[in-house]
């Protein structure tokens, strides 16, 4: 516990390589009274640092703290990609209600890696306000998208969702004939 004590003042130590080290590593750990750190992490770390303070959010299980949302919001407008997927996944581990509405706007996202997150995450989350949404996944032009689409549709179970699913082949039919008229 001494030493714990003596570490713990390396989260506010002045240089912030020092101070992600010690946030992440309290992070494992479950230390709680670290989410101020984690915010500064995912603000101004490298990329490696803002993708693990994510993971250990999405370590944490289920919670509504809106602390917690506004983080994952500051890493799904990071530039990089790969900060953005990690941040939808984290979404969907913790099955952040404030999140959905983001969710939802990151399937017409023009990479298809996020789109393809986003249906996979809203599928973790089961919350019917996502089956509009997925339903129009279901045409994607990407059969990846599609199919996690589907399977969240499957997850969330109500009849709407499990109509769409019955609907899509015939969907995607009359998008293709439609895109072929136009183009």
């Amino acid at each position: 516990e001494q030493v714990l004590a003596e570490m713990r003042k390396l989260l506010s130590d002045p240089d912030p390589k020092v101070r992600a080290i010690a946030t992440l590593k309290f992070g494992e750990l479950g230390e709680p009274g670290i989410i101020e750190n984690l915010r500064i992490i995912v603000i101004s770390g490298s990329q490696r640092d803002k993708i693990e303070a994510l993971r250990i959010l999405a370590g944490r299980g289920p919670t509504d703290d809106l602390e917690i949302s506004k983080i994952l919001y500051l890493a799904l407008n990071d530039k990089k990609t790969l900060i953005r997927i990690e941040a939808i996944k984290t979404m969907g581990a913790i099955r952040d209600r404030h999140s959905i509405k983001h969710l939802v706007d990151s399937l017409e996202d023009r990479a298809y890696q996020i789109r393809l997150q986003a249906a996979r995450s809203l599928g973790e989350m089961g919350d019917d306000t996502a089956v509009l949404p997925l339903i129009g996944a279901l045409v994607d032009n990407h059969v990846e998208v599609r199919k996690a689409a589907q399977d969240a549709l499957r997850r969330i179970g109500t009849e709407k969702a499990m109509s769409a699913l019955s609907d899509a082949p015939f969907m995607l039919l009359v998008k293709r004939m439609t895109e072929g008229e136009y183009t």
